[in-house]
């Protein structure tokens, strides 16, 4: 049976973020299984860091970006986000290693990584 009261405090916070990212972040789409619409969401995104990857033949970046996303319409999925999910932003595709969320709910941040070879120039 759900709590009226969280309910309804899920609802503000998740107004709140959603605000929030309106005012200051950026849309993104996110696509949660390839055979999944992609859908366009609001979301504040990290900052961007970067590790080297050198196992024998694969020399790649690894990139890494956290997005905060809000509880919205279409948002989360029915089951969660899941660990197949990609978002796409700035041209460039992100794929989801994990996520988070706080105690409501009203807010996921989304952990990925996207894979660069060395010998393209990144920002």
């Amino acid at each position: 049976m759900p709590n009226p009261f969280r309910e309804e405090t899920r609802y503000v916070f998740s107004t709140s973020a959603l605000e929030d990212c309106i005012a200051n972040g950026d849309r993104v789409e996110y696509q949660d299984r390839a055979t999944d619409c992609v859908q366009t969401l609001w979301s504040i995104p990290g900052k961007e860091t970067f590790d080297a990857v050198n196992d024998g033949a694969l020399q790649e970046q690894h990139c890494h970006r956290e997005f905060v996303v809000p509880t919205q319409d279409g948002f989360p999925p029915r089951y969660e986000p899941s660990f197949n999910a990609q978002i796409y932003y700035e041209g460039w595709d992100w794929s989801v290693d994990k996520w988070r969320t706080d105690s409501l709910r009203a807010s996921y941040v989304l952990e990925t990584t996207r894979h660069v070879a060395r010998r393209l120039l990144t920002r």
